[in-house]
């Protein structure tokens, strides 16, 4: 793996991040503004758009099927609150794919976030 730069906006898997990150820095530099709604909290059965047959729910909450938290929870949970949150994306178990070089993401509200792959340390970022 290898680390990205920290000023990049992200382009991976999960694109609702993309939305998810405009929105709160929007808010975050307003304080004037009360702050953001998500309309839908937990994925659910029904409305699979953009997907088509066989897909047969929506995708789009911060919690899964099963109410465990997607990626985009962690990256508002550092925002939001004071407990330190460290989540690190995406799995790099792909089968087929271990030699392969992937970006590694971490949304962390901790002060310095320092990452090691195979006791080999990566970096260490703000």
């Amino acid at each position: 793996g290898h680390m990205v730069a920290h000023n990049r906006r992200p382009n991976g898997p999960d694109s609702l991040l993309n939305c998810i990150g405009r929105g709160w820095k929007f808010y975050d530099e307003r304080p004037y503004l009360a702050g953001l709604f998500y309309w839908t909290g937990f994925d659910y059965r029904g409305e699979p758009n953009p997907m088509k047959f066989p897909a047969t729910g929506s995708q789009f909450g911060l919690l899964d099927y099963c109410g465990f938290p997607k990626d985009e929870a962690y990256y508002l949970k550092s925002w939001w609150t004071d407990e330190p949150v460290l989540h690190i994306l995406p799995h790099w178990n792909l089968h087929g794919h271990e030699v392969d070089s992937i970006d590694v993401w971490v949304y962390s509200n901790c002060d310095e976030v320092e990452l090691a792959v195979n006791d080999k340390n990566l970096g260490r970022k703000p």
